[in-house]
């Protein structure tokens, strides 16, 4: 599917849009479920029921042969009698519409039969006084859910398979006792993430092996209530080649306790670093060693995660601290030995001259730009990592993948820079102010990690030297060069704070819908480059109100969507757009507001249009 460019169409398209997502919600709730429905009653007292008539044929008063009968109850029977016992092949309904057609024997439910629900729901296979014993087949209309497997009076007990979905991505394939997930088995995700080993009521426990397809993870050993607890081994596979920006693998193998390290441990980085110790929260803390990639040793007394003895003072730098599974959505990356030796300069390769007062000591500004990078390098990388997969159709984002500004955009709004007296279209003429117009907003630029490090250095003089902003307390005291107090400032102040956040809609609202969404991205983009080239002024800038015009000739300003609403939604979380009742419409908007305009108007749109749904009990949540 793609967008018409009339400008008629765009915006129904893009609530269309938002429509499919929130029915696409809809249908994994319902098929969330994993709790089977016990349609089948525990007794149905077939020869207790009064019969009110009957037909067929009589032998000493008892009907044999073909017949039926009806019951005051309002049951009915059609089938094989013995000697006045429903006895054979036969179909029995109850009046609630339940009906079972199948095996008799002398009025009891038995041998090989099929239940069927009002709410089409059915059970197929064996039973045994009514109840589903042997084998058998259970769908479950409500949920999309189908069991095939061994039964023991009517609870799942055994071998058997639940596939939680139509499709068959989503299941759990081993032993049952009592309806319970008991045993040893598989389960397998809707995400492709699969967890084999054993299990105790209905949660991973005791040994298995849990792999995460979608973050390049892998966890092998014991489990308690379904986290990692007692001693395993936790692999990150960041993959990629000689040349990725990120190194292949990091490996823990050591105790853990509730899913976090704890205890005694070796990591052994994908640099070639090793540290061996005690771990307490999942940072290194108390006695260890660690052996850098160099061969330099360091053995001492850790302080969460930091060298804590003096003799440290020549290798003191953040050791990086691999974060879980259960708190991260990437692979792990160690940046200590990579950066501890050789030129700093030649690592970074920072062309950030042009921001550097010609009176300053370039050299000495320079090195001290460049101790603070490598202070936060790594959490630095973690967040190149993430936004640069914001987006992605692929499961695991390659290791090798730039941000674009697009993404870049997200991170600054995240941070709220622009709260801070600043559009983000002002920032983009900071971070290169020699791009020629065509070029300067182009969603789809990319940037390198190096690159991305001068945007942050290129932001810092921009907010704290010519905007002026004043810097807080927490600056760090020790930098005596002006731009490396900046930059230690904005990255400890906003970026690591706020960074991953992900609001507002675009990127905001899951991988399935995020994928769902770019798929427009490229029509918007080309709507949004019409209105560049229709602009009356040199920077070829969209405004808040140029915005406001499309919706009104696309005629969203309407009874649902007002021009005070649409306004208000335009405006939202952006100081400088609204102020005591006064919108400033002539402020200049980037390619990310613009389509989050559209799609806060689409949600309002559709919103208006979408009935309230109960949401059933959902599947267990992946660790």
């Amino acid at each position: 599917m793609s967008l018409s460019l009339d400008k008629g169409e765009l915006l129904p398209a893009v609530s269309s849009t938002l429509q499919s997502l929130t029915e696409q919600r809809k249908l994994d709730y319902s098929r969330s479920c994993i709790k089977l429905v016990d349609r089948v009653e525990n007794k149905y007292p077939l020869a207790d029921i009064i019969m009110s008539s009957c037909t067929g044929t009589k032998v000493n008063g008892n009907l044999v042969g073909e017949g039926s009968a009806k019951f005051h109850d309002g049951h009915s029977y059609q089938g094989c009698f013995s000697n006045g016992f429903m006895d054979g092949q036969g179909k029995y309904t109850w009046k609630d519409g339940v009906v079972y057609e199948g095996d008799f024997r002398e009025c009891k439910i038995t041998g090989q039969g099929t239940y069927i629900w009002p709410d089409g729901s059915t059970y197929a296979g064996e039973v045994l006084k009514g109840k589903r014993h042997g084998t058998g087949t259970y769908y479950c209309a409500h949920t999309s859910a189908t069991y095939t497997g061994s039964w023991v009076g009517g609870a799942r007990e055994g071998q058997g398979k639940l596939v939680y979905d139509e499709n068959g991505l989503s299941y759990y394939d081993g032993e049952w006792a009592s309806n319970r997930i008991e045993g040893y088995g598989v389960r397998k995700y809707r995400s492709g993430n699969v967890y084999e080993g054993m299990w105790h009521a209905n949660k991973r426990e005791g040994q298995g092996t849990m792999s995460w397809l979608d973050r390049g993870e892998r966890y092998s050993g014991e489990w308690v209530s379904g986290v990692q607890t007692g001693y395993g081994e936790h692999v990150w596979i960041i993959g990629g080649t000689d040349n990725a920006q990120y190194p292949v693998c990091n490996r823990y193998v050591g105790d853990w306790e509730n899913g976090v390290r704890e205890g005694k441990g070796t990591f052994y980085y994908a640099s070639g670093g090793v540290y061996t110790g005690e771990w307490a929260n999942n940072k290194k803390h108390g006695q260890g060693r660690f052996v850098f990639q160099s061969g330099k040793i360091y053995e001492g007394l850790f302080d969460a995660d930091t060298m804590a003895d003096e003799q440290s003072s020549s290798l003191r730098e953040r050791v990086f601290r691999p974060k879980t599974p259960l708190g991260s959505l990437i692979g792990d990356i160690d940046s200590s030995e990579q950066l501890s030796g050789g030129s700093v300069t030649e690592k970074f390769n920072l062309q950030i001259h042009r921001v550097i007062p010609l009176h300053d000591d370039k050299q000495h500004e320079l090195k001290q730009v460049h101790c603070v990078l490598l202070r936060f390098i790594t959490q630095l990388k973690v967040i190149y990592h993430l936004y640069s997969s914001l987006g992605c159709s692929e499961a695991v984002a390659s290791p090798q993948r730039t941000m674009t500004r697009l993404q870049l955009w997200r991170l600054l709004r995240d941070c709220k820079l622009h709260h801070l007296g600043f559009t983000l279209y002002e920032a983009d003429i900071a971070i290169d102010p020699d791009s020629p117009a065509s070029s300067a907003h182009d969603p789809n630029t990319t940037f390198l990690m190096r690159e991305f490090l001068q945007v942050l250095v290129f932001l810092a003089n921009f907010i704290y030297n010519e905007k002026g902003i004043p810097t807080s307390q927490r600056s760090n005291d020790t930098l005596n060069g002006r731009l490396s107090r900046h930059l230690s400032e904005l990255i400890s102040t906003h970026i690591l704070p706020l960074a991953g956040s992900l609001g507002e809609l675009l990127y905001g609202q899951g991988r399935e819908n995020t994928e769902l969404t770019m798929s427009y991205r490229e029509d918007v983009w080309r709507l949004f480059e019409s209105i560049r080239n229709k602009s009356a002024t040199d920077e070829r800038a969209v405004t808040v109100r140029d915005t406001l015009l499309l919706l009104q000739d696309c005629g969203m300003i309407n009874g649902v969507l007002t021009a005070a609403k649409v306004t208000s939604l335009l405006v939202k979380d952006d100081p400088l757009a609204y102020n005591e009742g006064y919108y400033n419409t002539d402020l200049n908007v980037v390619f990310l507001e613009f389509f989050e305009a559209l799609l806060k108007c689409a949600v309002e749109w559709s919103s208006n249009h979408v009935s309230v749904i109960v949401v059933p009990e959902q599947e267990e949540v992946e660790p």
